[in-house]
């Protein structure tokens, strides 16, 4: 990252989604195609990382979720309540555009996604997130995500763990 600078904001219509483009087509698509619909059903919410020409940088979307409490490792089990499902909130997707990659911003943009989940009015008890790869699965491992029980895929990070500022 250079000195620029940076700001996280939710996506709206000024910006440019079709000059967007990442190394998976899957995120590219929904990105250009179909993420503003979500919004717009009220399905997800989309943040993007601009700079100040513009540009997108990446992005990200949140939406409500559960973890089935029966998915969780044990120890974290017996503090909570016997409840089947626990609230969650789901990051759905994350991309960087590929002039961006490599530079530190899809971290920028996990810890962003991080402060709103542990900031938000509604209460969660984790960050879910399906890692696409064995390395996404080791980027959010580096994060301190924690797989779930039996989907190494699937991982979670306990918001009472995140230091809000």
């Amino acid at each position: 990252m250079t000195t620029e600078t940076y700001r996280i904001i939710p996506l709206n219509s000024t910006f440019d989604r079709n000059s967007f483009d990442c190394d998976s087509e899957p995120l590219t698509h929904y990105f250009r195609h179909f993420v503003t619909q979500d919004i717009k059903r009220k399905l997800t919410n989309c943040f993007i990382l601009t700079n100040t020409t513009h540009q997108i940088i990446g992005y990200y979307t949140l939406s409500a979720h559960s973890i089935c409490l029966s998915d969780l490792p044990q120890q974290m089990k017996k503090k909570l309540p016997r409840y089947p499902t626990i609230p969650s909130i789901k990051m759905g997707r994350l991309a960087v555009n590929q002039p961006f990659r490599g530079q530190g911003f899809g971290g920028v943009l996990l810890i962003d996604a991080l402060k709103r989940a542990a900031n938000s009015e509604i209460g969660a008890y984790a960050l879910l997130v399906d890692a696409k790869d064995d390395n996404a699965v080791r980027f959010y491992q580096h994060y301190g995500f924690i797989s779930l029980l039996d989907k190494t895929d699937t991982l979670f990070y306990p918001l009472i763990n995140f230091k809000t500022v």
